[in-house]
């Protein structure tokens, strides 16, 4: 039994206090956050659940906080090109104000989905803005598709909606997936930080000049250089960046006393003669994001998307072993491990 917990921020429409609001299936919200655009964009979102909906939100991959001992499983869940999360609800009032609903979250385009019902009964609480109210639903999972076929568990709901349609959820997720033997496709097709790294990488000291780090990016032509301590450690990265900003006076600082574009110019050519031969420590950013040789290469290179990272150091064990680049990742599945296969 493999157990998978997040926290998850949804917001979209609901009509639980304007019947006249129609929610419909979302694909995206926009900047203005009282607005939503909508798309039937799947053959599941023509049934009848969604014919009927009270409740239909979203929620963006880089709202969901995981908490799980097991980030294949995450991988997995994070491997749509679609990157959004869909929330689809029915709802049914009681006599005594109280609701039961039905529904289900849909991950990744509808590949892996959640059935959901009303473990007990929801609730409308009032608040003292008139115009909203604040409501939990306790959710029971009732198995699903894709990764949550026979899964179980639940999820706490606490959201806020108003009279204009406007919908605001948090959930906090506990789910309990099938175990399964290893599945011997994803097992084969499993592809890690350590097959794509590259160790040919040019780590430097603490110690090395600006001057140094200088010609060492233009002679391997990367954008930023690993540093590591005398024994091998990893410490941080220097990038041509870092160099950079620390060449370039302050503009506005000069003008408000002042000074000319031209002093400017002097001051940046002089900081270049007067820095060389600085060492690069105070430059270092220390603790950057790092890979481990045994990290799923499909999370490394979702992160370094989502990040705009181009190239991360690989450390094992607090020692440097390499890096990889986006370049090696695209290397590795369009050119090496194609050609692998075909053969």
């Amino acid at each position: 039994m493999k157990q998978l917990k997040y926290h998850m921020v949804f917001q979209g429409l609901s009509n639980l206090l304007n019947p006249n609001i129609e929610a419909k299936s979302l694909t995206a919200v926009s900047t203005d956050s009282n607005q939503v655009s909508t798309e039937q964009n799947s053959p599941e979102a023509n049934g009848p659940l969604t014919q009927n909906l009270t409740i239909s939100a979203i929620a963006q991959y880089d709202q969901i906080s995981f908490q799980t001992e097991n980030p294949y499983l995450t991988y997995i869940l994070q491997s749509s090109p679609d990157n959004r999360v869909r929330f689809e609800v029915g709802t049914i009032d009681s006599d005594n104000g109280s609701l039961q609903a039905t529904g289900r979250i849909c991950f990744g385009g509808h590949q892996h989905v959640l059935h959901l019902s009303t473990l007990g009964q929801g609730q409308l609480l009032d608040v003292p803005d008139l115009q909203s109210q604040q409501g939990a639903i306790a959710f029971q999972v009732n198995g699903g598709t894709g990764l949550f076929d026979h899964a179980t568990g639940t999820i706490a709901t606490n959201f806020l909606v108003d009279k204009q349609g406007n919908y605001r959820d948090a959930h906090t997720a506990s789910i309990f997936l099938q175990s399964q033997s290893e599945d011997s496709v994803a097992q084969e097709n499993r592809l890690l930080v350590r097959d794509v790294l590259e160790e040919k990488a040019f780590p430097v000291t603490e110690d090395v000049s600006m001057e140094y780090i200088a010609d060492l990016l233009v002679l391997t032509n990367a954008s930023q250089l690993m540093v590591i301590d005398r024994s091998g450690n990893f410490i941080g990265v220097v990038s041509e960046v870092d160099l950079l900003q620390a060449l370039i006076p302050d503009i506005d600082e000069i003008l408000r006393i002042g000074g000319t574009l031209k002093d400017a110019l002097n001051i940046f050519i002089r900081n270049g003669r007067d820095l060389a031969g600085q060492r690069i420590a105070r430059l270092v950013k220390m603790n950057p994001r790092t890979a481990n040789p045994n990290d799923e290469l499909l999370a490394v290179a979702t992160i370094m998307l989502q990040e705009d990272i181009r190239r991360l150091p690989v450390v094992e064990q607090g020692k440097f072993v390499g890096s990889v680049a986006l370049s090696d990742i695209c290397w590795a599945l369009l050119s090496k491990w194609n050609g692998l296969k075909q053969s």
